[in-house]
Parts: structure tokens; sequence; C-alpha cells
């Protein structure tokens, strides 16, 4: 597993994932339901939160170990 960070809590340890992970992990798993820009934009993406939040160098790196060209067609929507 890659793309999160480890975190101490009262009742245990617990796996975050990071911004990026968590948005590629999003995308990858309702591709099947994105199909057209029409389908991307019902997402609801706040953009301006993704320009703030994500690293854009390691979001292009993960997208990379993916490998998928439908998923890489989408997520380079969310860096525009």
């Amino acid at each position: 597993m890659w793309g999160y960070v480890e975190i101490k809590g009262q009742h245990g340890r617990y796996l975050h994932a990071e911004p990026e992970k968590a948005l590629l992990d999003y995308l990858y798993l309702n591709l099947g339901y994105i199909n057209t820009e029409a389908d991307f934009e019902s997402i609801r993406l706040n953009r301006e939160e993704i320009a703030e939040t994500l690293d854009r160098d390691k979001f292009t790196a993960y997208l990379q170990v993916f490998d998928m060209k439908k998923l890489s067609k989408w997520a380079r929507q969310c860096l525009l």
C-alpha cells in the first residue's frame, strides 16, 4: 500500500490516505460512471480546493503508478 500516512490514535494505529491518493482512489472506484465531460462534472469536485491542497508532482507520480489511460484522462482534468 502506498500514498498513506500512519496515524497513531487513542484506539490504535490506522492509515490515512494523502489527498493525492484519496482523489485518485475516488476516481478509480468511479471510472465506470465517468464516460463523458458531463459525467465528470457531475461528481462536482471543488477545483479551488484541489488546486490549494494537492501536490501536483506527487499526484502525477501516483497517477503513473496506476498506469490507466481512462484514469489518466479524468485525473488530469482535476489539475486544470
